[in-house]
């Protein structure tokens, strides 16, 4: 089944879903309506439906529950990950100061490991 542009009709159906979530006609969390009653709203049956939604589910948006329906998936939470070899004061300020002190331990060995020197700081 396609339409008078040539595109399949699973596709148009899976845009006009992605773009009723993407402007929050649905609200995360929020189920969308059954297969049943999307495939009349389209006027279409039920497998294109279900592959338009698996489409959505591939992109993230939406996720099912077999038995219960498929609903908007909640938007993550995004946390910021630096990658680098440089420490930061900002990140080491949620570290207590024990494994401050512990992780300053394991670089002074390490590094007098690489140098072939003995020092022994068991007082720091």
């Amino acid at each position: 089944m396609t339409d008078d542009k040539g595109a399949a009709r699973w596709r148009i159906i899976a845009d006009l879903l992605r773009s009723d979530v993407v402007q929050d006609h649905y609200q995360p969390g929020q189920a969308l309506p059954g297969e049943a009653f999307l495939a009349s709203e389209y006027a279409t049956s039920r497998p294109t439906i279900r592959k338009a939604i698996a489409q959505l589910v591939g992109e993230g948006l939406l996720t099912v529950a077999h038995g219960r329906g498929t609903f908007v998936r909640p938007t993550p939470d995004r946390r910021l990950i630096l990658m680098g070899g440089s420490e930061r004061e900002d990140l080491q300020a949620g570290m207590g100061t024990r494994h401050r002190r512990q992780r300053g331990r394991t670089h002074r060995r390490r590094c007098h490991s690489q140098l072939g020197t003995v020092h022994d700081h068991r007082g720091q």
